[in-house]
């Protein structure tokens, strides 16, 4: 499964980066200070697709495990790397401050929302991890 992410989304770090970056051009497209704003967010949001759905993927079995009483695998399979609770985290930017703002400006410019990762099943395995 690792080796479906890009590089940069194969450590926390990498996701940290690759959000910071993101953060950042979203907010060069909303406060129109670049016009090279559009196409870099188009291009991190790419980069962006491709990572949540390998994250949700193991969330999805993280939260199969728990369901079948097997909470140590769990908590195990989520601890490799890119860590699933930080790496979900760092990728759920709708409690960001700016984020209707960035909201607005994308559907401005008509480019696509981005996903967020299951954070349902975070909690749940938060709960089986405590």
């Amino acid at each position: 499964m690792l080796d479906q992410l890009p590089a940069e989304a194969k450590t926390v770090d990498g996701i940290r980066l690759h959000m910071k970056q993101l953060c950042e051009a979203l907010d060069a497209l909303s406060e129109g200070v670049s016009k090279a704003a559009p196409d870099t967010v188009r291009a991190l949001l790419a980069v962006r697709k491709e990572i949540v759905p390998v994250i949700d993927e193991r969330l999805t079995k993280c939260g199969e495990l728990i369901r079948r009483g097997m909470r140590d695998e769990a908590v195990s399979r989520a601890a490799e790397p890119p860590a699933l609770f930080e790496a979900a985290t760092l990728l759920d930017i709708s409690s960001h401050p700016r984020w209707k703002t960035w909201l607005a400006k994308l559907a401005e410019l008509n480019i696509p929302s981005p996903p967020m990762p299951r954070m349902d099943l975070v909690t749940a395995l938060t709960a089986a991890q405590d």
